[in-house]
């Protein structure tokens, strides 16, 4: 599925996916709610969701532990990234980066295959964080937790 408020953007992640032979998109929405209702209906096993969507309220990793979501970003901050990281994502992408690394995050989310380094420096910036992010740190839900976090990114 992907969630993408911009619906050019939408259009263009949604064609990258569904042409590859291995990929299906089996929906799309403009909003962190349309897409939480879609995922109630329609399984799928990757989210591509505008970072800034998500929310911890969203649900969708509280009601569908088993989707993965990675988020869009054009934000490429600490503190954007962490954040997010915090509420169940296992990876972010950089929008516009190139087609095939987008796909290669999709492939490594479903396979669940981490990057160790990118891991670290994720950690890092969680336990440097204070209060708030040590708390995200502990519930980050990454590739089966927060031992074996992410991918490289774009």
């Amino acid at each position: 599925m992907v969630a993408e408020d911009f619906p050019l953007l939408r259009e263009d992640f949604c064609d990258v996916v569904s042409a590859q032979s291995d990929m299906e998109v089996v929906g799309s929405a403009a909003s962190g709610e349309e897409i939480a209702s879609l995922a109630d209906t329609v399984p799928c096993d990757v989210i591509l969701m505008d970072i800034e969507m998500e929310t911890i309220d969203a649900g969708i990793t509280a009601r569908h532990p088993e989707v993965k979501i990675l988020f869009l970003t054009a934000h490429e901050t600490d503190d954007m990234i962490t954040s997010a990281m915090g509420t169940g994502a296992v990876d972010y992408v950089v929008k516009g980066c190139e087609e095939e690394r987008l796909l290669e995050h999709i492939r490594r989310a479903v396979s669940m295959e981490p990057d160790n380094a990118l891991y670290q420096q994720v950690l890092t910036t969680l336990e440097e964080g204070g209060t708030t992010y040590r708390r995200q740190a502990s519930t980050y839900r990454g590739f089966g937790g927060l031992g074996d976090l992410c991918m490289p990114l774009c």
